[in-house]
């Protein structure tokens, strides 16, 4: 049942009775091609798909259009409903005739189809795309056996068993809808290789760089030049805004003997791995280098790293431009948290690892080691 009558406008402005079929399971509104042709309204072309019950495929639909309703015994309001048209939606609704009881629940309500038991074409179908706003929330319930009475803004409908022995009739149920060319795109892309796009020029002079600049060394250690956007790098003086926060890091660490002696232990852990190195020439403080600020970052909580030197490679130089302001921006080298928690539903059992100090394993090339200085 929740079958309504409401008024619809024809292609002269008038109102027409029709017979409309509430459908909170379907995606979207339909019409059938005899109403419209009633109506008179215009139509557009189109191309989608519509999937009923278990998948199976309807007919694709070649056209839709737009119709306003209205109750029957009201005014307002006007609902203006986006439908795709079909050569018919349903079987006859009810699929047999409904026997009138005297149910207590329903008596006295104003039934937004009166005619509600007799079994009938339906001509429009309300999916949820309008099935929310046309439901005001208020009910009747009667016996388990008994329909329910929704109050919708076209009156009251009946929905539910209407007898103890439900016959074993079928209607349609039409689930979702597809565009065909969207069916047709994701077999193709199923089918097809991977492709990498370039979608910018700087994308392509990343990939150049890299094709044209990175070696490896004989154990296994790749060395790679800086994706500057610039080569070399217009930037400006940055010694002593790094001498500046120098001092402030050295007042902080003076608090805190712990926290000194681990930021100590950071730094010479960098040393004997050979990450970095001294440089002996320290007056040599222009253009042609870039003095990295650094700080600490503090976990109290870990269990491994409990302080960890994070550098500033954001901090502007003399002319307010960083070292990061003449480097390509990469993409983020995070994975995505919902495709690693889809892995964990995969295998019975889990396990994750790290790679210690992997980007430190990455040397630079000695052209470009005096933009990443840092004092201490």
């Amino acid at each position: 049942m929740s079958t309504m009558a409401v008024l619809v406008q024809d292609s002269s402005g008038q109102y027409q009775e029709a017979r409309a079929l509430l459908d909170s399971g379907s995606q979207s509104s339909f019409l059938t091609e005899h109403c419209r042709n009633r109506l008179g309204v215009t139509r557009d072309k189109c191309s989608v798909a519509v999937k009923a019950m278990a998948g199976l495929q309807v007919p694709p639909i070649k056209a839709r259009t737009q119709i306003i309703i209205r109750p029957v015994r009201r005014d307002t309001p006007l609902f203006t409903v986006e439908t795709f048209i079909l050569p018919r939606i349903t079987r006859l609704i009810p699929s047999e005739r409904v026997v009138k009881t005297e149910w207590a629940h329903v008596q006295g309500l104003d039934l937004a189809d009166p005619r509600y038991d007799e079994p009938l074409p339906i001509d429009i179908l309300l999916g949820a795309d309008v099935f929310p706003y046309i439901i005001s929330g208020d009910r009747r319930e009667g016996t388990v056996n008994q329909p329910v009475a929704l109050k919708t803004v076209f009156g009251w409908v009946l929905m539910g068993r209407s007898a103890p022995n439900p016959s074993n009739s079928t209607t349609s149920l039409f689930a979702s809808i597809d565009p065909i060319d969207q069916i047709l795109r994701k077999f193709w892309e199923i089918e097809e290789l991977p492709t990498v796009e370039k979608t910018s020029p700087a994308e392509q002079k990343c990939e150049e760089i890299y094709r044209t600049t990175t070696t490896r060394q004989a154990d296994g250690r790749y060395i790679v030049h800086l994706p500057f956007t610039h080569d070399p790098p217009p930037i400006g003086e940055s010694y002593h805004l790094a001498h500046t926060r120098l001092i402030h890091l050295e007042s902080r660490l003076s608090k805190s003997t712990e926290h000194r002696q681990d930021y100590n232990g950071a730094m010479q852990d960098y040393l004997d791995s050979g990450h970095m190195n001294y440089v002996d020439n320290t007056e040599d403080i222009d253009n042609t280098s870039f003095y990295i600020p650094h700080h600490g970052v503090v976990k109290p909580g870990s269990s491994t790293t409990k302080l960890r030197v994070a550098y500033d490679a954001s901090a502007l130089s003399s002319n307010g431009k960083s070292l990061n302001d003449y480097l390509f921006m990469g993409l983020k080298l995070q994975q995505d948290l919902p495709g690693i928690i889809l892995r964990f539903r995969l295998h019975a059992v889990v396990f994750t690892t790290d790679i210690k100090q992997m980007f430190r394993q990455i040397f630079v090339t000695p052209k470009h080691r005096p933009y990443q200085r840092l004092l201490f």
